[in-house]
């Protein structure tokens, strides 16, 4: 688990799913309420690919207060390019046009190398919010 820090006097949160050549995948994004312990899709229905170099964008839709109580989930499987090993995956935090620090440092980052089979590998990621 992570801890992102965000400004609380900023904007709204913004998360930038972006993967590096040559990497495939798709990922689902989940969030817990802390408070109540509900763990609810955060866009139902929907899972989300990722495509060699194309970022995703989202805005978290928490305000500033409740994000405090929020653990947001992000559940990848991801794999190399037919006839590549490497495979780079960033979740990048965003404020104001600003990048959010997450610690443990690198914790946002997947590096890895896979060969077949299996093609793809499933990554778990939780991150948490907290206000500076």
């Amino acid at each position: 688990m992570a801890l992102v820090q965000f400004n609380q006097n900023g904007g709204l949160i913004h998360l930038m799913v972006k993967s590096g050549p040559p990497c495939l995948g798709e990922f689902r994004l989940w969030y817990r309420n802390n408070l109540i312990g509900n763990v609810s899709p955060l866009y139902p229905n929907e899972i989300h690919s990722i495509h060699d170099q194309y970022p995703d964008n989202f805005v978290l839709p928490f305000d500033l207060i409740s994000i405090n109580d929020i653990t947001l989930r992000i559940n990848g499987r991801y794999g190399p390019l037919p006839n590549y090993a490497q495979i780079s995956v960033r979740y990048l935090f965003y404020q104001d046009g600003q990048i959010l620090n997450v610690d443990p440092n690198g914790y946002n980052v997947i590096q890895d190398s896979l060969t077949a089979p299996p093609p793809y590998k499933q990554y778990i990621h939780d991150f948490t919010f907290q206000k500076i």
